[in-house]
């Protein structure tokens, strides 16, 4: 089976949208990055600058030219207003294999919003992409993504020590996955 790519994506359900994100997001996403606590279990080493983000805007908008597109990185939208970001890379082509993440501002946490972000990304991934299986880590010290993944359908897989150096030390991650034969309609 080919993996299929698209060049522009917009996903809805219930009360939550992921759309493009665009350089006029600027604002809202430092909104989020530049808050410690949200960034607190991520990989992001200090909270960015503003010329930081923008750059990493600019690159979202090219992904979206790449043919075939590995990487869906994009805004999640509640009532209207961008608070977070929810990203599928397909991280091995050959093997239908792609990894979800998400980071949602700090005022959203516990409204749900991670886990119909993550249920939209693993709908279009097997539905649309057509990939086989998904993937997601976290650090252990943050219990309440793995929560969001388990509601969202995936399977506590194990731990994978050592996994990430950040901020100065290794950190190991937790990983979960789902295989498109696992999930519910």
């Amino acid at each position: 089976m080919e993996l299929q790519s698209f060049p522009t994506v917009e996903l809805a359900g219930g009360d939550v949208r992921l759309r493009e994100m665009e350089a006029d997001d600027l604002d809202a996403l430092m909104a989020i990055v530049s808050d410690e606590t949200t960034i607190a279990h991520t990989t992001i080493e200090r909270i960015p600058s503003r010329a930081d983000e923008a750059e990493f805007l600019a690159g979202v908008v090219a992904h979206r030219a790449e043919e075939p597109r590995l990487r869906y990185e994009l805004g999640v939208v509640a009532a209207g207003e961008f608070i977070g970001l929810a990203r599928l890379y397909v991280d091995r082509p050959e093997q239908r294999c792609g990894d979800l993440g998400y980071m949602i501002r700090r005022d959203h946490w516990g409204q749900g919003v991670a886990t119909a972000a993550t249920r939209l990304l693993v709908r279009f991934g097997f539905d649309e992409i057509g990939l086989h299986r998904i993937w997601a880590c976290h650090d252990p010290d943050n219990s309440a993504s793995g929560r969001v993944l388990e509601k969202a359908g995936l399977t506590h897989e194990g731990r994978i020590r050592d996994h990430l150096f950040v901020r100065g030390r290794w950190r190991d991650s937790v990983t979960y996955s789902i295989l498109e034969h696992e999930r519910s309609p």
